[in-house]
């Protein structure tokens, strides 16, 4: 049996609403009717406090993106930007903006770690206002992953008040994404 990944519960059923939200509860209601029962029932019963297959979110992702008519990889990551967003307000905004951009890039592999339960992320700072995260030992690495990461990693540089250029590719074996940093003239950054 292959291994699968599995999604923190919290982040799929903010994702829910979001998607939900995106495409209206009748529409939404209509695509959880068309998956198979095992994915609806798991989506479905996806609570804070549990685990969910990422395939399956998946899925359900490509979906809605199919129903509102737009790429999934571009769904995905407004889903997690959103998501990243809701998730740095309050007190984490304060703390993010005294965080260096180089201590956001190697914290990537920890707060990754509270989000799935397979993956190594290893993170390098270049010194020069860029770095490389790169993510092995995830199982059927797809585009969405790519996006989802990509859209992750520049949230949480965004909610901290730097710009940022993250790219990234489909490796054999993970992800890697590439990420460039500036400040703005619009961030009001404190270091």
């Amino acid at each position: 049996m292959a291994e699968v990944v599995n999604v923190r519960g919290l982040l799929v059923v903010q994702q829910r609403a979001l998607l939900r939200d995106r495409i209206g509860e009748d529409a939404f209601g209509a695509v959880l009717a068309e998956l198979d029962p095992f994915d609806r029932r798991t989506y479905e019963e996806a609570t804070a406090l549990s685990w969910c297959p990422q395939p399956v979110v998946r899925r359900v992702t490509r979906r809605v993106a199919e129903r509102a008519g737009i790429e999934p990889e571009h769904l995905a990551a407004q889903v997690v930007r959103e998501s990243v967003a809701k998730a740095c307000r309050g007190p984490w905004a304060v703390l993010l903006r005294f965080t260096s951009q180089e201590a956001l890039v190697r914290r990537t592999g920890m707060l990754f770690a509270r989000a799935f339960d397979r993956g190594d992320v290893t993170a390098t700072w270049h010194g020069d206002g860029s770095g490389t995260v790169r993510l092995t030992g995830w199982p059927s690495p797809d585009p969405m992953d790519v996006a989802s990461l990509r859209a992750g990693i520049a949230a949480v540089l965004a909610a901290a008040g730097w710009e940022s250029d993250v790219t990234g590719e489909v490796l054999p074996d993970g992800l890697e994404c590439r990420v460039r940093t500036w400040v703005s003239q619009r961030a009001s950054r404190t270091d």
